[in-house]
C-alpha cells in the first residue's frame, strides 16, 4: 500500500476551536549515539545545550532531543538541508560515535492550541500536564498503535514524530479524537 508512505503535504489538517494540526515540511534529522562526552560535543558544535533526560534543548531554528543516555535526535530548519554536517563531523571525530541521517524516515505534525494536549491523550498513554510533561519534555511511545516521539517545545504546541508508514494511520487517530473534543 504506497498510498501510506506517501508523504503528508505540508500544511494546517485539522482547524477546531482551541487547535491546529498540520504537517511539518521534510527537515534535516539525524540521530547520534554516543558516549556522554562526544553528545555534548555534538551539541555544542550546534550551539546548543546537551539536554536533560526526557528534555530537549532549542535555538535558531534547531533542537537537540534526548532519546536516552546514549542517543540524542539533531533536528534541524527544512532551510538548511546541510545541518552543519561539517561541525559535527569535527566535534565527533576521534571519538566513537553512530550518526544516522534519518530525515525521510519519519514525518511530523504539529499540533498547536489549547486543546492539543487533550486531543493527543486520545490516543498516548502519557500524562500531558504541564506540570508532568511541560514545555520542552520528549518522549518516546505510542501513539495508537504507532511508535512515536512527542515533544513539547512550547507549551501550547507539541510534535509527533512517527514512521512515514504510520503517518496516515496516526493523522486518522487525530482526526477520530478531534471528533470526539
Amino acid at each position: 500500500m504506497l498510498e501510506t508512505r506517501a508523504p503528508l503535504p505540508p500544511g494546517w489538517i485539522l482547524e477546531a476551536e482551541g487547535l491546529r494540526v498540520r504537517a511539518l515540511e521534510p527537515a534535516p534529522a539525524f540521530e547520534l549515539r554516543a558516549d556522554a562526552v562526544a553528545l555534548q560535543a555534538a551539541c555544542a558544535a550546534l550551539g546548543l545545550a546537551a539536554p536533560a533526560p526526557c528534555g530537549s534543548a532549542q535555538a535558531g531554528g534547531r533542537a537537540v532531543l534526548w532519546l536516552g543516555p546514549d542517543a540524542l535526535l539533531l533536528l534541524g530548519e527544512p532551510a538548511a538541508p546541510d545541518f552543519e554536517t561539517a561541525r559535527l563531523g569535527a566535534a565527533l571525530a576521534g571519538r566513537a560515535h553512530a550518526l544516522v541521517e534519518t530525515t525521510g524516515a519519519e514525518a511530523a505534525l504539529e499540533l498547536e492550541g489549547s486543546a492539543a494536549a487533550d486531543l493527543l491523550s486520545c490516543a498516548v498513554m502519557l500524562d500531558l500536564d504541564a506540570g508532568a510533561f511541560p514545555a520542552g519534555a520528549c518522549a518516546r511511545t505510542l501513539f495508537g498503535k504507532a511508535p512515536a516521539l512527542l515533544w513539547r517545545p512550547e507549551s501550547a504546541r507539541f510534535v509527533l514524530r512517527t514512521p512515514r508508514s504510520c503517518a496516515r494511520y496516526a493523522l486518522g487517530l487525530l482526526k477520530a479524537g478531534a471528533a470526539g473534543l
